[in-house]
């Protein structure tokens, strides 16, 4: 996507963003209606409404089509699955065969970016060196963490996360992403190396999963992309 911005306007109402995209000469129209708190997109002719949970992002338009663009996918508590080798084939991590699609292509990884996330203190799991090791229900699920301030059970903490992850593309449509995310409570940009791991209480790694478009799939001329 190559995008000029062409007209913007804000106020405490309405947040209003006109685009063209040099790459397919489509106009891009997007409004916000921060009294209603909805988003729409306007791409042409075609209007869709953003649509927002705690599992997904998607566009929906008049006819009732879903274009999800954002998927989050917590896996069950597997051992962590080896890393594939470039255009190797990958399985679920259960170990059955993907529903729609069977191998995938390493784009890149591992990278690092962090989150903050909310935290419900469940249980003292004990102590180690650097600090408490809690038990805690958060949104990817019930996990182990090490955290060095004090804190009670039943009480909420919002620390940073660092997540260690790497992409893969659909061996029939690259745009398609597959993310695969590893989390951490430290990391050091100096070495690259990341510490603290985040775990299941049977101990092993937390892994979740996003799949999302990294372009549009009805713009990319390959039909197989639609699929997803």
């Amino acid at each position: 996507v190559d995008l000029d911005f062409l007209y913007t306007y804000q106020n405490e109402n309405v947040t209003d963003v006109i685009a063209y995209d040099k790459t397919d000469s489509s106009y891009i129209l997007l409004e916000e209606d921060k009294v209603n708190n909805t988003v729409s997109l306007s791409i042409n002719n075609d209007t869709y409404l953003l649509e927002q949970d705690d599992e997904k992002i998607s566009l929906l338009n008049i006819s009732g089509n879903e274009i999800v663009i954002y998927e989050e996918i917590i896996d069950p508590d597997y051992p962590t699955p080896l890393m594939p080798a470039d255009g190797q084939e990958i399985k679920n991590v259960d170990g059955s065969e993907p529903s729609t699609y069977t191998t995938w292509k390493l784009l890149g990884g591992p990278l690092h970016k962090t989150t903050k996330m909310k935290f419900e203190i469940l249980e003292l799991l004990g102590m180690v060196a650097s600090g408490a090791l809690l038990y805690a229900k958060t949104p990817i699920g019930a996990v182990v963490f090490i955290y060095t301030v004090a804190v009670s059970i039943g009480s909420s903490v919002n620390p940073t996360i660092h997540i260690k992850y790497y992409q893969y593309g659909a061996a029939d449509c690259m745009s398609y992403i597959r993310e695969q995310k590893y989390y951490y409570g430290a990391y050091s940009e100096v070495s690259r190396t990341w510490y603290e791991q985040i775990t299941t209480k049977s101990g092993t790694p937390k892994i979740t999963y996003s799949y999302f478009h990294s372009q549009r799939p009805d713009y990319t001329g390959n039909a197989a992309c639609m699929r997803y």
